[in-house]
């Protein structure tokens, strides 16, 4: 395998303005810059894993990750889950003294896990495969290239990110044609509030290309209380429930039954949907959970 061909193939079809350095050496280990420069052996044994994304996308190209934060475990992944697998800790508190006992040949963290980094980085090569959520897809694409040329499964993940971005297309064309305007929302401790930037919207608006029912860029939080349902009057309203994410008090539909929101023709219409919690507030990013997440919107939003 010719990893530096790989690297300018994805850089070339990224469009990336840092390129991705991947650089095959003649011991079996290969260079890989995200963040930085980081020496990694090729196949990596022990496999540590912070990430749920990156967790299913090496699932998928059939590789098993020995640590990751097993009670935070979504509930798509949990067929994966072996006793012998080793609990990494908290998805923002690692378990150092579990991981350094593994002795891993890689560690992969997100922006959640990346105030440790150095620390990890004491205890086995890290990659950062943070999402960058204004180019989410890419990001996606990057990322599992980058894990498929570590473990030597390039074709299949080209093979799937094809197919995702297929699926993700076709549908976009439909969504194109529907007047139907959307609105997103997080649920947090009893808050609703609208959801216009972030990987969240990038799957919806941008990928799919459902129409935006709000298109002002909130930089600060914005609560979705009934006097600004009722003015926005959107034609569906897709919800993420933090707080049943995070093993808090989840949302229940009733708060859709007040008399004040009545007249919401998504809550009217029946067009009010929770998605699941754990995978799009927990994971999201991998070849899996991109794969589920667009067909969740799709199933439910009909142009």
């Amino acid at each position: 395998m010719n990893i530096k061909l790989l690297a300018l193939g994805i850089g070339l079809a990224l469009g990336l303005s840092t390129p991705i350095v991947l650089a095959q050496e003649k011991d079996h280990k290969i260079k890989v810059s995200t963040q930085f420069m980081v020496e990694v052996n090729l196949n990596p044994k022990n496999i540590v894993s912070l990430d749920f994304g990156a967790l299913d996308t090496l699932k998928t190209l059939g590789v098993s990750v020995k640590a990751y934060p097993k009670e935070s475990t979504p509930n798509y992944l949990k067929s994966f889950v072996k006793d012998t697998d080793i609990n990494a800790g908290g998805m923002k508190t690692p378990n150092f003294d579990e991981l350094k006992a593994l002795k891993p040949e890689l560690i992969i963290i997100t922006g959640r896990q990346g105030s440790h980094f150095l620390e990890l980085s004491n205890i086995a090569p890290t990659l950062n495969l943070n999402i960058d959520s204004n180019n989410y897809f890419e990001s996606v694409k990057k990322n599992a290239l980058i894990l498929a040329s570590l473990i030597e499964q390039t074709p299949l993940a080209e093979t799937k990110l094809a197919a995702l971005e297929s699926k993700a297309a076709k549908f976009k064309e439909l969504a194109a044609k529907s007047s139907s305007k959307t609105l997103v929302l997080l649920h947090n401790d009893g808050n609703l509030m609208v959801l216009t930037k972030g990987g969240y919207t990038s799957i919806i608006f941008d990928l799919l290309g459902l129409p935006k029912a709000e298109t002002t860029i909130f930089t600060e939080r914005k609560l979705a209380d009934s006097a600004y349902l009722n003015t926005l009057n959107p034609d569906y309203i897709f919800l993420i429930d933090r707080s049943s994410a995070i093993g808090q008090k989840a949302i229940s539909m009733d708060v859709f039954k007040d008399t004040a929101l009545a007249n919401v023709a998504a809550i009217k219409n029946k067009k009010t949907f929770i998605l699941q919690p754990d995978l799009w507030y927990l994971s999201g990013g991998g070849l899996e959970s991109l794969d589920l997440q667009l067909d969740e919107i799709i199933s439910n939003f009909k142009p």
